[in-house]
């Protein structure tokens, strides 16, 4: 388990994220039923997360959906462990998990699903015994990281072999694929790149001391890096808008914009940050569409079909235009 330390807690806080976490428990005492990654493909919505359960161990969430609005749960028969990914490619969804957090009281375990339509599931086993973290799909290949920083790859989602090791791998909290490049960030200041996770480059970036979210829409990587100064009780952070064409070079400017998921529709970003969901349309301002219930965070966005689906914490959201949302409640 990676430390905890002043910048993760600061990112975590950031993120709005109301279930257990490295910096304190969640306060309401209630059962959270968590979606945190949401993908497309095959005409059908796959949604992966966990039933956080109080004072007990999480358990697998896995649904999909053919619309966004009626949702069925395909979790019952897995493995009692945390899911944290999903990725679709090639005609195959691969989803990522195992239990990796203080609270828990049975044994971790990496798990890997993989599945031709998002309904009927087999598990595969990779050389690991860490948790599997994330997972990303581009260029014809799926790239999947354990909890220590290992890399699997694999082009058909069902036979997968190590490949590079990220130094300080517990610090990995993301992965996306962009210009022909898979980009890894986390708590460290840089982006590691690679188009085949053989061999990664870090590439820094100037005065970010961690990246918050990462992803790539609209021709280009873009995302959040922070950096804190000051006493540990009471740090400034200051925020910047990370963006790159290529993965190559950077450019990092004060600013902020919604992260918790980014997708784009025809010249329409939909994105997630804390309990809102925000829309940006030809590249104006992002501006809030929805507002959840309750606190309910929002975790993920994807959009399939001419539909964006907003996943996280006890609803989906599903709109046609980014603006206009309709709720339904995560199954039970």
């Amino acid at each position: 388990m990676a430390p905890t330390n002043r910048l993760s807690c600061i990112s975590l806080l950031l993120s709005a994220v109301l279930a257990t976490s490295a910096c304190g428990e969640d306060e309401t005492g209630e059962t959270r039923h968590t979606l945190v990654a949401v993908t497309h493909g095959e005409g059908r919505f796959v949604a992966v997360g966990y039933d956080d359960i109080e004072r007990a161990d999480n358990l697998p969430l896995l649904m999909s959906s053919a619309d966004g609005l009626s949702w069925t749960r395909h979790d019952a028969s897995l493995p009692r462990q945390e899911l944290h990914d999903i990725a679709f490619g090639n005609g195959v969804f691969v989803a990522v998990g195992g239990t990796a957090h203080p609270t828990a009281t049975g044994a971790s375990i990496p798990v890997a699903l993989t599945s031709d339509d998002g309904v009927a599931w087999t598990r595969i086993d990779l050389p690991t015994t860490e948790p599997l973290r994330h997972v990303a799909f581009g260029g014809g290949l799926f790239v999947i990281i354990d909890h220590a920083g290992q890399t699997f790859v694999s082009t058909d989602g069902r036979n997968f072999t190590p490949a590079a090791a990220i130094p300080d791998g517990y610090s990995i909290s993301g992965i996306t694929f962009g210009a022909g490049q898979f980009a890894l960030w986390g708590f460290h200041p840089g982006v590691y790149l690679s188009p085949d996770a053989q061999v990664f480059s870090e590439k820094p970036l100037v005065d970010v001391q961690e990246v918050h979210c990462l992803h790539f829409a609209a021709g280009q990587f873009q995302g959040i890096g922070i950096t804190s100064e000051g006493p540990d009780e009471q740090p400034t952070v200051t925020s910047f808008v990370v963006t790159s064409e290529t993965g190559d070079t950077w450019a990092a400017k004060v600013g902020s914009f919604p992260c918790h998921g980014l997708a784009e529709s025809n010249d329409v970003l939909v994105a997630g940050s804390g309990d809102q969901l925000y829309r940006s349309v030809g590249g104006s301002d992002f501006a809030v569409t929805h507002t959840a219930a309750e606190r309910h965070n929002r975790l993920d966005v994807t959009v399939g079909d001419g539909v964006f689906v907003a996943v996280g914490v006890d609803e989906i959201d599903t709109s046609t235009d980014g603006q206009t949302w309709t709720v339904t409640p995560i199954p039970r």
